[in-house]
Formats: C-alpha cells, structure tokens, sequence
C-alpha cells in the first residue's frame, strides 16, 4: 500500500467545516485489526505514526467495514489493534466516503464493503500505554480483543468512549493545541 500524505491546513479545515455545516448526528464506528492476519501490517502502521506526529497524514486509505448500511461521510472510526500484547486504539479519523463493494482484502474472491478514511492520529502502543485496552475496558463495554471489523457503536457507548479518549489524549497532552483537539470539542460529539 503506497500512501500519500498531505500537511494538516489542507487536511483538516475542510473536513471540519463541512462536519459544523452538517450538524448531522455522527455515527462511530470500531474497525478492529490484526496485524497477525491483516493486509495491514505493523511496519504500515508505524510508519503512518511516524508521519502523524509529524503532521503528515495519509490521503489515500480505506478499511472494511461489516455495520455499513448507515454509514456517511464524516462518520467517526476508532480502530482497535486486536490480537497482540498491545491491544488498544491504534488510530483515530473519521469516513470520507460512502460504503462502497469491493474484492476482500483477503483475495479470497468475496465481496467486501469498504470506506475511506482520514486519520487524525495513529499509536504505537508498545509506547503509548496511555491508548491500551486495559485503560477502557472497565469502562467502555466493548468487544475490545476481537470481534468483525466496522461496529457501529451506540450513542451512548460512543460519548463514553469518546470521553475516554480525550482524557487519555489531554494527560498525555499530545492533542493539546491541534485541530484534532478543537475537532474533538465539537458539540457533535457530546
């Protein structure tokens, strides 16, 4: 997968306009991933994160997605890293797509339904412990070892999530100051 990134001016003011213009409810979505089976693999990922907290983010890239029949543009996803010693959130966006048919990412000649997607942030969790499973699932009552890949999640599961996310990111101050924290602080989510 050969991604292009692009600088954060032209990535996130229009995303963020066109979300505040909306005002429709956001849907959230939990995509999950294995880096043991997937198409995704960890050097992919760690170089995604490399790039985010450089402010380079990639503009070319999509996931499956199981729950896609009331998915829109400008729905949130949280993608879980599922099946390592690390599980957690590995990454943060939102959908800049309707679902769309195509091949499995597994070639197995099946049809899929994928989306795609803008990252606002990506993890390396074998160094931010701060985003691991351990730190949510008290409190957030979802599949977070293993499961399909695209749940769209409840309201009020999604708000609590949400919640935790933003505490986790303020202590670690990474968000702090960036369009993803002014993102996050929108009405939309609360």
């Amino acid at each position: 997968m050969g991604l292009d990134y692009v600088e954060p001016a032209e990535y996130f003011t229009d995303s963020m306009k066109k979300i505040l213009e909306g005002g429709e409810k956001m849907n959230v979505y939990i995509l999950r991933w294995n880096p043991a089976i997937s198409s995704y693999k960890m050097k992919e990922h760690l170089d995604i994160v490399k790039h985010v907290k450089k402010e380079q983010y990639p503009s070319n890239f999509d996931w499956s997605v199981y729950e896609w029949e009331e998915l829109k543009p400008n729905d949130m996803f949280i993608l879980l890293q599922v099946g390592t010693d690390n599980d957690g959130v590995a990454m943060v966006g939102k959908f800049i797509s309707e679902a769309y048919e195509d091949e499995s990412w597994r070639k197995d000649g099946k049809k899929y339904h994928y989306a795609d997607m803008m990252i606002f942030d990506a993890y390396d969790l074998s160094k931010e412990k701060n985003m691991r499973a351990e730190n949510f699932e008290k409190d957030i009552f979802i599949k977070w070892h293993g499961g399909h890949s695209g749940e769209l999640l409840k309201d009020d599961i999604s708000r609590a999530l949400i919640g935790k996310l933003k505490e986790a990111n303020k202590d670690s101050k990474r968000w702090e100051g960036t369009k993803l924290d002014d993102f996050m602080d929108q009405e939309i989510f609360l």
